[in-house]
């Protein structure tokens, strides 16, 4: 909470006194920080602003188990529609949340949607070395990378590695990454015995392309919830650049997605038999069936979700509410 107080007031010192006066100010979430500073340049500069959403609070604070205290839930959601009322144009990442803010009140025409991007660089030309560890071509590894925490609530997926080892014995699962459910996650595998589960540390983004190129399904999954029906991981978007097939175990707008682009399977949230039988299938496809459906994933986030895509929607709303 100081390291929120201490940046909120350099910005306010910095957007008062230090700073020429822009056109626009472009504010990146969080509301407690960037938020409430442009919303007071904004009232005192009379500079338009652009606030850019990335996780819809409270409702990630509540969802995630980060805060559980109703009434500091409560005084959060109210700074968060001070915010969204003083700005003059909101961005959001999926449809989802701009419905949640039209359902709070906030007009339809002051959001727009425009997905997150990814590192281009280091999924299309992935550099680094696979670990020896990492399973070879003889097993049909499905990788997750990213966080691994509450909101994940990857212990669903531990027991469809369960259900898969008696029926696929050559489908392994990779987890990469960190996050404060990994030693938990471990003590799973180790206690159910599971032989075609493996960890793996967190690497460098420019090393992450040459990893997912080595998987043959790429897994996301969040736990049921509401706010996650409404959201899209960004992994997702770095899977599809990836060109490899999906798994997706999240609800909503993420689903949605994989199925307008064609470039995978979508399993149940915290249902480790419809993750099991995802997998499976997936499995059982053959490999132009599965380069087929990463390809697809690959050309529709060109088209749809590049940083080009991004940055030219971008700089329509600077121009549209400058003029």
């Amino acid at each position: 909470m100081l390291n929120y107080v201490s940046f909120s007031v350099s910005a306010l010192l910095y957007g008062f006194f230090m700073v020429k006066r822009p056109d626009v100010i472009y504010a990146y979430h969080p509301p407690l920080t960037v938020g409430i500073a442009a919303s007071f340049i904004r009232l005192f500069k009379r500079v338009l602003v652009v606030y850019d959403i990335q996780d819809m609070w409270p409702d990630s604070l509540r969802a995630t188990g980060m805060v559980s205290n109703c009434y500091v839930l409560d005084i959060v959601g109210r700074i968060c529609k001070m915010v969204y009322r003083s700005v003059d144009h909101i961005v959001v990442l999926s449809p989802g949340f701009k419905q949640l803010l039209i359902d709070r009140g906030v007009p339809a025409r002051k959001i727009d949607v425009i997905y997150n991007w990814c590192d281009q660089a280091a999924m299309s030309n992935p550099r680094g070395i696979a670990p020896n560890e990492f399973p070879g071509s003889d097993r049909f590894t499905i990788v997750f990378a990213g966080n691994m925490g509450k909101a994940q609530a990857l212990d669903t997926v531990l027991a469809a590695a369960e259900i898969v080892q008696t029926k696929a014995t050559n489908i392994c699962f990779v987890f990469i990454g960190g996050g404060v459910e990994v030693n938990n996650l471990k003590k799973i595998v180790k206690e159910k015995n599971l032989h075609n589960v493996l960890f793996f540390q967190a690497v460098p983004m420019t090393d992450m392309g040459a990893l997912l190129c080595k998987a043959d399904a790429l897994l996301a999954h969040l736990k049921k919830d509401t706010l996650f029906s409404a959201t899209i991981p960004s992994k997702t978007q770095a899977y599809m650049a990836a060109g490899k097939p999906l798994l997706i175990a999240v609800e909503g707008d993420a689903a949605q997605l994989v199925k307008d682009a064609g470039c995978g399977i979508t399993a149940e949230p915290e249902n480790p038999e419809s993750i099991a039988e995802a997998a499976i299938k997936l499995c059982s496809m053959s490999s132009s069936e599965r380069n087929a459906m990463g390809a697809r994933g690959k050309k529709y986030y060109q088209s749809h979700l590049s940083l080009r895509v991004g940055v030219e929607k971008y700089a329509a709303i600077f121009k549209k509410i400058a003029r």
